[in-house]
This record gives C-alpha cells, structure tokens and sequence, in this order.
C-alpha cells in the first residue's frame, strides 16, 4: 500500500507543474540597512522588514538580525524575542478555500542566553485560527553554529486571505530564531500520496 502511495505522489509531483513560492522576502534579505555584523531592535507595527510587519505587546519585541549569527540563508534573520518581547511577524496571502498549503520554515534559538528550549507558535489565521507549536534546542549552539532545522506544516484555507503568523512563545530576551519561510499549495493527488506514506502534516529535517 505504502509502496503505491509512493508512486502516486511521484507520478503527481511529475504531472504537476512546480507552484511558485507565495510567500515574498521568506528570508528577509530585504529591508532596512543593519549594521555589519549586528541587528535592529523593532517595534509592534514596524515594517521595517519588506512584506512583514512586526506584531508584539510593549516595544523592542523582535530583533532583525544582520550577520550577527550565522543565518540560514544570506545574511538576515530573526529572533522573535527582542529586549525582552515575545513578538513575531506576520504577512497576509491570497489562499483558495479548501485548498491545502505546505508552511516550510527554518528554525534555531538565539544561543545568548536562556531557556535552552525556544518555542513558538505557527498560526494560519483565516475566518477560523489553525496553530502548531514549535520547539528548538539551544544546547551546544553557537553564533557560528545554530544548527538551522527545517520544519513543514500544513494548513487548510478557510477564507480568501489567510495571514500566515510567526510568534514566539518564549518568555526571555533570547527567544527563537526564523529564516527560509515558504508557503506552497499542496495538489490534491500529491497530498493523497503524502498521506499513504504518512509524511503529511508536521516533520523536521535538519540540514546544518
């Protein structure tokens, strides 16, 4: 049986043409200038990173980093926790109702200071709200090594736009860390061969 789910979801993926990412500046490589090596502190409402804006109770929520850690892609990332935050971003995208979307995200922890473990939420927020917590591990961390780790997550559209949000649930100045978001529609073949196999829903790869 797995075997066949297999072959259907590789017989779909080819059928179907490759959907272009939905998300825009995943890894905020686009915004204001940071100083070489360090970050900007930001405020709820800022938008300050090109396509997000910032979300956070009190100010200094987020810290928009540049080259102060190693990134998972080019030089920008974030920690969700600024001094102290918690604070996240969100961005709003046109999504089809019913239709399946795959969040692909990279996650690690600011390697400052405590907890070890950074959490956060991951919310998909239409006419309903659809969230999955997320964990990180900080031990044996570094600014050089973060240890980067891929995350996927499936939603159902239930409106027409859907804002897809990142917020940390950490309760220190040194909270969890995001790079490389992507937001793909799932088809429906591949998504039953996905099913077959057992693979759909949360899942980590860890590339660094």
């Amino acid at each position: 049986m797995k075997k066949l789910a297999f072959i259907i979801a590789v017989c779909a993926l080819i059928a179907v043409p490759v959907r272009a990412d939905m998300i825009l500046n995943g890894s905020f490589e686009e915004g204001d200038s940071i100083p070489a090596g360090s970050f900007l502190t930001l405020n709820p409402g800022s938008e300050a990173i090109d396509d997000w804006t910032v979300i956070g109770k009190g100010v200094k929520v987020i810290d928009y980093i540049g080259g102060y850690w190693q990134a998972a892609d080019g030089v920008r990332s974030l920690d969700l926790n600024g001094n102290p935050g918690p604070g996240g971003v969100t961005q709003v995208i046109s999504t089809n109702i019913d239709d399946t979307y795959l969040v692909t995200f990279s996650m690690a922890g600011n390697p400052d200071g405590g907890p070890v473990i950074k959490t956060m939420d991951v919310s998909a927020i239409g006419t309903t709200t659809q969230t999955a917590t997320f964990t990180f591990n900080t031990t044996g961390k570094s600014k050089t090594n973060m240890g980067w780790t891929q995350y996927d997550w499936t939603f159902v559209a239930d409106a027409d736009l859907t804002t897809l949000q990142f917020m940390s649930t950490t309760g220190t100045a040194y909270g969890p860390a995001l790079d490389m978001v992507s937001v793909v529609p799932i088809p429906a073949a591949v998504l039953i061969g996905m099913l077959g196999l057992g693979v759909a829903g949360l899942k980590l790869r860890k590339y660094v």
